[in-house]
């Protein structure tokens, strides 16, 4: 349930991608060109369907919204934000 309020909250604002058994929630457009957005609403965030669009379509950024902690690897394309920031995204 958690996860389905945050994706409607942000779905005004982007679009889906689904190949086969990959689903990116929404992409994201902007002027720099088209972000991936994975929702994710629990501590198990894997992401494999982001890392596969990644793997096809090599975006400049990524983004990841869980319940983990604010966070931006080094040398990573992945954002990772809280679920809570979500509307900021």
């Amino acid at each position: 349930m958690k996860n389905h309020i945050f994706k409607r909250t942000i779905y005004k604002q982007l679009l889906a991608w689904k190949k086969r058994n990959s689903e990116i929630e929404f992409l994201r457009l902007t002027n720099s060109g088209v972000t991936p957005v994975e929702v994710k609403s629990g501590q198990r965030t894997q992401a494999k369907s982001l890392r596969q669009y990644i793997a096809n379509y090599c975006p400049k950024t990524a983004i990841k919204i869980s319940g983990k902690p604010l966070n931006k690897i080094d040398n990573s394309i992945i954002h990772n934000y809280p679920l809570y920031m979500a509307g900021m995204v």
